[in-house]
């Protein structure tokens, strides 16, 4: 057999191509090791993808060292990556060292007690499959495909992914009661060291991984079951290139290695269930009782000095407590104010980093960021006018809290991160309901005093949150859930209290009417800079280079707030029919926006 005498090598950079480099004699090179070459005149490392007996170039340059003595990737993994980098706009690279642990993308040997181990990956007699498992917690939704888990790790190796690593850490505890000692778990807030020592474990065989996002193109050869946990959520989609999207990537993944997808949350998100009307996606559900919404109109219930509490909600909460019931009330609006004011001259005191109002905060006795989280001290006095004071407007959930002591003096008043065991009134924000770990709860009824401020944003998809949101509430009350609205007339309260299908099924009518998604595609593309005067110019390029490509082009749109961080951004919102629309125009258009000194995010939907 002849030697092989070429690698061709990729690399960490938006350049769909194979590089040609000669293997020195003695050097040994293997397809998915990383090597030292010279790159564009700096020492660089790449990833050896494939080996050739010769090359069409003439003259190319010798490796200068290998940095691997044993493959971290193999044919299959490589096959993958070129596979998804056609899904996105990057390069085979790009993906190729997204699969390798930050250590290794450096140019340097790093010693690691790793065997290149790549067994067969298991038979999957059924194919791929797909298939959507809804309950109202995590615990149920984990009695459903848990079996499913035991019968994967005899033949290979599970992944389990989470949204955010808090989930990750609760959802955990019950995944050790079933599998003890057993999960490897891969997230971006170990420590380096711990994370390394975790991505070379969970390369070995029959592993249970848990994971968030990027721990999906760190899966191992045995690869036998996929698990993605709350596939709507946010946090799934990663904004910066390459631009990918968990629950995208897992189904691609699934697809190329013939396995099994589970998709698990409370609600579906409206892909899905559109799938299902289409016979697309299997689906199962556990049905479970959902306590009964009831909406008032604040309106009419109001008197001249409602602010929040209107004369039947105060009798409805105090009967309650008379009764020995538990109240929950949800108000998604942190620390004590909304903003700060002068008093004389109206000045509004901002974060010097973020076009941001300041909220006061009564923990930390700051004005602090909502944005950048960052804490400033107030001055008693006005800096601008020297003559008003600086006063806290607006309620936030502390300023809540006090509100509600001074109407029920006799009753504890807490917020749920210091209630104990005594607390009879509790106040959260929309936080307790972002994910639900068991069933069961110590609230007996619950008061939603701000579902306006869900349903008014806008965002096509404000009406199906609050409606996630509410049908959530409802399910961790012992009895019922009262809503206050501005909006009584909204579409919403017709099905709140119905089979959730619906709603899900007027929802879809009306997104199909004006092609929103799963019947089209919205991508927005925010542009980012320190250069507050050229960022313009450039955002009113990236809408003409769209406006080639489709009329439905919006922008360019100050972002809230204009200035995050340090840096200004403008955003562009782009409306296609289908994807291929939105690949073929994102790598025509993108590709001209590389410079340091403006940084772009996208996100589809």
């Amino acid at each position: 057999m002849a030697r092989y005498k070429i690698a061709k090598v990729v690399f960490d950079i938006r350049v769909d191509k194979e590089f040609d480099y000669s293997i020195p004699s003695g050097l040994s090179v293997r397809k998915g090791t990383r090597v030292l070459v010279d790159f564009n005149r700096k020492k660089k490392a790449g990833v050896v993808v494939s080996l050739s007996a010769h090359s069409n170039i003439s003259s190319i340059k010798p490796i200068i060292d290998a940095l691997d003595t044993a493959p971290f990737l193999n044919g299959e993994s490589i096959a993958f990556a070129k596979r998804l980098s056609k899904e996105y706009s990057c390069s085979p690279g790009e993906i190729i060292f997204m699969m390798l642990h930050p250590y290794l993308r450096k140019n340097k040997r790093i010693s690691v007690p790793y065997k290149a181990s790549y067994p067969k990956g298991p038979d999957n007699p059924g194919g791929f499959s797909r298939t959507f498992m809804k309950a109202g917690n995590f615990r149920e939704r984990f009695s459903l495909y848990k079996d499913k888990i035991k019968t994967a790790l005899s033949r290979g190796s599970v992944m389990i992914f989470f949204p955010t690593v808090d989930y990750l850490r609760d959802a955990s505890r019950i995944i050790e009661e079933h599998f003890p000692s057993l999960a490897i778990y891969i997230h971006s807030r170990q420590k380096p060291k711990d994370n390394f020592k975790n991505w070379i474990k969970a390369r070995g065989t029959k592993s249970l991984i848990v994971g968030t996002r990027g721990a999906v193109f760190h899966y191992p050869s045995d690869l036998a079951l996929v698990i993605v946990e709350d596939d709507s959520s946010p946090y799934y989609f990663n904004p910066e290139a390459p631009y990918y999207n968990l629950t995208n990537v897992a189904e691609i993944l699934c697809r190329h290695k013939r396995i099994e997808l589970i998709i698990s949350s409370d609600y579906p998100a409206l892909s899905v269930y559109k799938d299902y009307k289409n016979k697309k996606v299997g689906f199962y559900e556990r049905t479970a009782s959902v306590k009964d919404i009831r909406v008032f109109d604040f309106e009419r219930l109001r008197t001249r000095k409602s602010r929040i509490f209107t004369p039947f909600a105060i009798e409805l909460m105090r009967k309650s407590l008379e009764a020995g019931k538990n109240i929950l009330l949800l108000w998604n609006r942190k620390n004590f104010s909304l903003f700060l004011k002068c008093t004389k001259c109206g000045y509004i005191p901002q974060c010097p980093r973020c076009s941001s109002p300041l909220k006061f905060s009564l923990d930390k006795h700051k004005g602090v960021c909502s944005f950048c989280g960052a804490g400033y001290d107030i001055p008693e006095v006005c800096p601008k006018c020297n003559a008003g004071y600086i006063k806290p407007i607006g309620v936030g959930i502390e300023r809540l809290e006090s509100i509600v002591k001074r109407i029920f003096p006799e009753w504890k008043v807490n917020k749920i991160d210091k209630a104990d065991g005594s607390t009879r009134i509790f106040l959260s924000t929309s936080r307790i309901v972002s994910y639900i770990i068991s069933a069961g709860s110590n609230f007996d009824i619950i008061l939603v005093l701000d579902a306006d401020k869900q349903l008014c944003r806008i965002d096509y998809d404000s009406a199906l949150n609050t409606f996630m949101y509410l049908r959530r509430a409802a399910s961790i009350a012992r009895e019922s859930v009262y809503v206050f609205t501005h909006n009584p007339g909204h579409y919403i309260w017709e099905s709140i209290n119905r089979k959730w299908g619906c709603f899900y099924d007027k929802e879809l009518a009306l997104r199909k009417k004006f092609g929103f998604p799963p019947y089209g595609k919205l991508v927005k593309l925010t542009l980012r800079s320190e250069n507050k005067n050229n960022l313009f110019k450039k955002a009113e390029d990236l809408y003409n280079s769209f406006k080639e490509h489709t009329p439905y082009v919006f922008g360019p749109l100050e972002e809230v707030p204009f200035k995050l961080r340090d840096k200004y951004r403008y955003s562009v919102v782009v409306q296609f029919k289908n994807k291929r629309g939105v690949l073929e125009a994102l790598n025509s258009v993108i590709s001209g926006y590389r410079s340091s000194s403006y940084k772009l995010a996208v996100e589809i939907k």
